[in-house]
């Protein structure tokens, strides 16, 4: 049996009738109470279940607009909010795999993640604790992918209001990813220098951890 073949007989068949992440997310924004229940406070900012949905439906509908498919990696580098929350819903919602990449990473790391995962597209953050993300992003990254950057311009890249902006109130035009289909690629610091990624598989219920790809380790 192939990992995923073990990793999928050892969850069971109760997560086969367990719904989708997203599924669950529809649900919660449609029904009347949980709907404007709050789903995420960060800071003086909170979206209700509601908000958050439309929010990630509409980022979705950019990502494919901007050429983003199912199976491409979709990076960001993004301090824990609701901009990192957004960008792994909406990557989620059209198959495509999320790449989550620590804010603490600098050049040496960064460059080996983008030249092995090889993003279509990579979210960060104008500035962060007086570092400038999107500007090295654009630098290097920003040949081969859509660099959009949060939290202000930078030269090179949209600012995530210009590239979020035409798409409010839309709905992403693709099913729902595969239950089966990768959806994260995280990387760890690695022990000999170089980052080690390892993938992970969406299951029905839950997202069911499958080392699959490494780098230096």
């Amino acid at each position: 049996m192939t990992p995923r073949e073990i990793m999928r007989a050892a969850t069971g068949a109760a997560n086969e009738a367990a719904p989708l992440l997203w599924t669950h997310l529809r649900r919660a924004a449609a029904e009347a109470e949980a709907g404007g229940r709050t789903a995420v406070v960060h800071g003086a900012t909170r979206l209700s279940y509601a908000d958050l949905a439309a929010r990630a439906e509409a980022l979705a509908a950019a990502l494919l607009a901007t050429g983003v498919k199912t199976g491409d990696v979709v990076s960001y580098q993004l301090p824990n909010g609701i901009e990192a929350i957004l960008v792994a819903l909406a990557a989620l919602r059209i198959g495509a795999v999320a790449n989550p990449v620590i804010p603490i990473y600098r050049r040496k790391e960064v460059s080996f993640i983008v030249a092995q995962a090889r993003p279509a597209i990579v979210f960060a953050s104008a500035s962060y604790r007086g570092f400038a993300h999107a500007r090295m992003m654009v630098e290097l990254a920003g040949p081969s992918a859509t660099i959009v950057s949060c939290g202000g311009p930078r030269d090179g890249a949209v600012a995530l209001e210009d590239f979020l902006s035409p798409h409010l109130g839309s709905h992403a035009a693709a099913p729902d990813a595969h239950p089966d289909a990768d959806a994260l690629l995280l990387y760890t610091s690695g022990t000999e220098g170089d980052p080690c990624s390892a993938s992970a598989v969406m299951g029905p219920n839950r997202l069911n951890w499958e080392r699959k790809i490494s780098g230096s380790s």
